[in-house]
């Protein structure tokens, strides 16, 4: 599930590669604001199906499940203001998802961290938790202040799910899952 829910972030990569063929057009900023919103939702899904797979209490999940219902109120009201244009800003030469001017970006971060906290696997839980905040930290820092990382985040994030995968092969190999 996990993996399936890195693939998600992936799909950030089909609006992005719309926009560079055209940065005039508005559809290709919808269709990132669209899927790059809906990721923490996905990710709280995602860790919902793996307990429920796994026979565990999904009371380990109810602070992401609030928290959740609370970012997509956040996201609902803002959605009116956002401009869907994602072309990049001077001095950017990145995509500019400039919809976190509108949105706290801190909410996505907490509801993703908390939903990867509901993760009964520690080895799982701490991984998926530092390929979250390592790519994020390393995007912010490619970019610098004045721009936004998220387009560089959703191309960071590409291996996370081959990473994921291997790992878990290999702690399910010795036994540690």
């Amino acid at each position: 599930m996990l993996i399936i829910a890195w693939q998600y972030a992936l799909l950030m990569q089909i609006p992005d590669a719309l926009a560079w063929r055209d940065l005039k057009a508005k559809y290709p900023g919808k269709l990132a604001f669209l899927l790059n919103t809906t990721q923490p939702i996905v990710a709280v899904v995602a860790v919902a199906v793996m307990l429920i797979k796994l026979n565990v209490s999904l009371v380990r999940l109810i602070p992401a499940i609030v928290l959740v219902i609370v970012y997509a109120g956040c996201v609902i009201k803002k959605v009116a203001s956002v401009d869907f244009d994602i072309s990049p800003s001077t001095p950017c030469t990145n995509l500019d998802y400039s919809w976190w001017g509108e949105i706290s970006p801190v909410m996505y971060y907490i509801v993703m961290l908390a939903a990867f906290a509901a993760i009964p696997s520690l080895p799982n839980m701490v991984l998926t938790s530092g390929i979250f905040l390592g790519t994020v930290l390393v995007s912010g820092l490619l970019v610098g202040k004045k721009c936004n990382s998220g387009s560089l985040w959703c191309w960071a994030v590409a291996s996370a799910g081959l990473v994921t995968g291997t790992v878990a092969l290999g702690l399910n190999k010795h036994g540690a899952l």
